[in-house]
Order: structure tokens, then sequence, then C-alpha cells
């Protein structure tokens, strides 16, 4: 069995942890067929605090009955989780993978039959409470831990916190590496967004033999904000998380960006795995608006260069 870096028991104050990793939790096994999200919103709830999701459902269920148009929200948080994982299929077990911000993703449970080493990072806080969920969902589907999958606290935008999981993972310097993420660039500034892209192109440079950063959290600011629910959500979301969240101005800017950063990258819009959708029997949306709503955002590749 792998090593556990986090303990069993929680003692953690819950109020620190992001309560959108719950909510998004919940819309995935409320509103989609998402492989294991009902076991992973079931052990969360069994494991959490009431302060993190009571009410949450009522929310959701007067949202979509009020406001159907908010529901192309589950559309997005649905495609993007699709489109990282086919991007990362695409490379193959060639590649390691580190999940930045892992969440309450399912990511590590369906790459649990991988040969590659796959590691989920995310707060203290947040990766206990992940250790906890992902006990329970194995055990309560028959799955043994694959002996390539691991936990690891880490602060992206803490250098120090990459290089103890380079020392760890991969000091060899051999090793191809995945970093992934979906949702952490959305709270960050664009100064912390800077930071987090330097210390990812840092961490390649000292432990990767090649390096390759995808994530679909680059989303323009007109898309971020094109209807007033959208408005609504952020400005509930920015209450919520205490942060101000920042969007690039188009795609142009976000390829300026990785440019910025000796990296070099290519993306799609999210439409790309619309068939792939399993929300669309579940949301009050007809197929061409969730096709329209999955279109406006993209999915970024991008490979390091320096």
């Amino acid at each position: 069995m792998p090593d556990k870096t986090v303990p069993q028991k929680v003692t953690a104050d819950y109020a620190k942890i992001s309560p959108t990793a719950v909510l998004v939790s919940a819309l995935r096994a409320k509103y989609t067929n998402m492989p294991y999200a009902r076991e992973i919103y079931r052990a969360v709830k069994q494991i959490t605090t009431p302060l993190l999701y009571t009410g949450t459902g009522s929310i959701l269920s007067r949202l979509a009955r009020f406001a159907p148009q908010s529901m192309s929200r589950v559309a997005f948080i649905e495609s993007r989780y699709l489109s990282v994982n086919t991007l990362l299929r695409n490379l193959g077990d060639s590649y390691a993978v580190v999940e930045i911000a892992a969440g309450l993703s399912a990511r590590g449970l369906e790459w649990a039959g991988s040969k590659s080493l796959y590691v989920e990072t995310d707060l203290p806080d947040m990766i206990s409470i992940k250790q906890q969920v992902f006990d329970k969902v194995l055990h309560e589907k028959g799955i043994t831990q694959s002996r390539n999958h691991h936990f690891c606290p880490l602060n992206a935008l803490d250098f120090s916190d990459w290089d103890r999981l380079g020392q760890r993972f991969f000091s060899d310097g051999k090793t191809n590496i995945a970093v992934v993420h979906e949702g952490l660039a959305s709270y960050l500034s664009r100064a912390e967004k800077e930071k987090l892209r330097d210390n990812i192109g840092r961490f390649f440079r000292k432990y990767a033999s090649k390096g390759t950063w995808i994530t679909p959290d680059f989303y323009p600011y007109e898309n971020a904000r094109k209807t007033w629910i959208l408005r609504l959500i952020q400005r509930r979301l920015e209450r919520k998380t205490r942060t101000k969240m920042h969007h690039f101005v188009n795609r142009d800017e976000v390829m300026e960006f990785f440019k910025l950063g000796e990296f070099q990258a290519s993306s799609r819009d999210g439409s790309f795995i619309f068939d792939q959708v399993t929300c669309i029997s579940k949301v009050p949306l007809n197929r061409e608006k969730i096709r329209q709503a999955l279109s406006r955002y993209q999915v970024y590749q991008a490979e390091y260069t320096a």
C-alpha cells in the first residue's frame, strides 16, 4: 500500500475548507452521472460538519426552477472535468500526473488502474478530507488502492511545497509530468496566477523531463459574466471565499500569459466533449443551449519550453 501522507482522523478547522469543493461535489452528484459522484458526496456528508453542505440541495433546486440558465454552470463543471480527462488520456501512461487543488475530484479514482504515478495535492485541511473520502469510496466499491496513487499537501503558490513534492517523487528529473487543475485559478488574482505559472515552470525545469500543464481555468471575462445569473453566482462566490475573481480579457491574453512563462499553449473549446456530457437529461436546458455554453470555454494544454 502507498504510504499515507495525511492523518486518518481530521482535527482541522472545517471553516477553512473551501465551500466551493463541496458545492461542486453536490452539483456532480445531483445533476450528472459522473463516475463516483454520488459516492463522494455521500462520504463528504458523513465526514464533514453540516456547515459545509446544509442547504446546498435546496439552493440548487430553487436555481433550477426559477433561473434555468444557471444550470449552464453544471454543464461547465462537467465539461471541464471531461476535457482534462481527455487530454490526459491522450498523453497515455508515459506521463506522471500531479493534480493541484484536487478538492473532491474523482480523477484519482478513475486513474486507479493506470500504470503511471498519480499525486493528488491540496491545502493540508482539504487533502485530509480527501484522504478520508477516498478511503470510504474505495471500501464501498471494493477497490484496492493503487500503489501509484498518493496524496500530498501543497500550496501551489509556495515553491517550497513544489520543491518537497519534486524531491519526494521526481528527484531523478527523468519523468514526464503533467500538472492539471480545474477551478483553482478562478480564485487567484493576476499576480497570483503569474506566481502559479512561474512555480509550475520552475518545477518542470527542475524535476521534469517534459512538462505539460492542462487546465480549463483561464476563461475570458466576457464569458464568465455573460448573463445576470452568472454575475450573481460570481458575486456570491466572491463573498463566500473572500476573494475577488480575476478573468482574462480574451483568449489572446491567455496565450500571451502562457508565452511569458515560457509555455507554448494550444486550446480547444469545451464543445469537443459534448457527446460525453451526462447532465443533459437532468438540467432544464435543451441540447443546443448546453452546446453553446460549452463552446464559450477553453481547455488549455501548455508545453514547457525552457
